[in-house]
């Protein structure tokens, strides 16, 4: 299923009304970073050890994706709860929030978003650590203090046998 999700992705990032929206910027992660975050949100793993490449210009892999979510506005992360379910996590920068659309609830408990969230705000304080952070998009780094608001929707996301994204959902703050 992970290569299902990857491939859809990959299909959406080569849609840029998908990338550019009234709300913003959006960056849409992929599967395998939102699985190396949840995994390094865990205390006991230490940053250092997981992330010591540097590209051809001396930026590290950490540096490059903290960069690269500062310059959007909203990341849609993809997030698998025990290889039995997908929601969407959407780090709202504009509305300093994190959005979570998933098609049945809050049953599997948020513990993989925490992990993701924690691993994140890790990644930005070490970034912010050697680098200065002023030129971005986002006005609260501190992304783990960000709220969790659920989006919940009106209609069943399936109805027809095709699913159905909800991704035009995202942008709506009410």
């Amino acid at each position: 299923m992970t290569n299902v999700i990857n491939a859809y992705i990959t299909l959406l990032r080569a849609q840029d009304h998908l990338k550019l929206r009234a709300c913003g910027k959006v960056l849409l992660e992929n599967s395998l970073i939102s699985s190396i975050l949840k995994r390094d949100g865990d205390d006991k793993i230490k940053m250092e050890d997981l992330y010591p490449t540097h590209d051809e210009n001396g930026i590290s892999t950490i540096e490059q994706r903290v960069l690269s979510y500062l310059d959007h506005d909203m990341v849609f992360i993809p997030i698998n709860i025990e290889h039995t379910h997908w929601y969407l996590a959407v780090v709202n920068a504009k509305e300093y929030e994190i959005q979570v659309l998933d098609s049945m609830g809050t049953i599997f408990g948020r513990q993989d978003l925490i992990l993701t969230i924690k691993e994140m705000q890790k990644q930005i304080d070490i970034v912010s650590q050697h680098k200065n952070l002023k030129d971005h998009k986002w006005p609260n780094i501190q992304v783990s203090s960000w709220p969790v608001r659920e989006i919940h929707f009106e209609q069943k996301m399936q109805t027809d046998g095709m699913l159905n994204t909800g991704l035009e959902k995202v942008c709506l703050t009410t």
